[in-house]
């Protein structure tokens, strides 16, 4: 069996952390708009503006979603026999900046979100670090009414 690099996929402006140095198996994902180097087409901004209101945990999962889709489609698993030759699972780690960082960051949803990965996908491991510090701008004049509940937006 033939060992595949990890690889390492930066999305919302996440920094590399210094342990990986420099590395040729590191990709930038971007969907915002207002971001030159942007790579991918999620339309997230549209849905958001669409609905009206998300908070900010559920805008975090469909960006997560939406990375990992892209980074799927971004990393080949290799020729058509690689399957047959147990070549064919990757190793990826997602560097995310999030909205709802302690939630991302705890031990227990980034395990249930590595092992749901696993399970469907077939790679052979998923990595994730979150990095606080991901905002977007309100979607309407409705997104702006904060309520008690931390990190959520009401309609009320």
């Amino acid at each position: 069996m033939t060992e595949t690099s990890l690889r390492v996929i930066l999305c919302n402006g996440a920094k590399l952390p210094d342990i990986y140095g420099q590395n040729e198996h590191v990709a930038n994902l971007e969907y915002r708009e207002r971001f030159q180097d942007r790579n991918i087409n999620i339309q997230l901004p549209k849905f958001v503006r669409d609905v009206m209101h998300l908070p900010p945990r559920i805008l975090d999962l469909l960006e997560i979603a939406g990375y990992i889709f892209s980074a799927d489609r971004l990393i080949p698993r290799g020729s058509r026999n690689s399957v047959e030759y147990h070549n064919w699972a990757r190793g990826i780690h997602f560097i995310i900046k999030v909205r709802d960082f302690d939630f991302w960051n705890n031990p227990d949803t980034r395990r249930k979100l590595t092992d749901t990965l696993l399970f469907m996908t077939g790679d052979k491991e998923y990595h994730f670090s979150f990095q606080p510090g991901h905002s977007t701008d309100p979607a309407g004049l409705f997104d702006t009414l904060t309520c008690p509940h931390k990190g959520y937006h009401s309609l009320s």
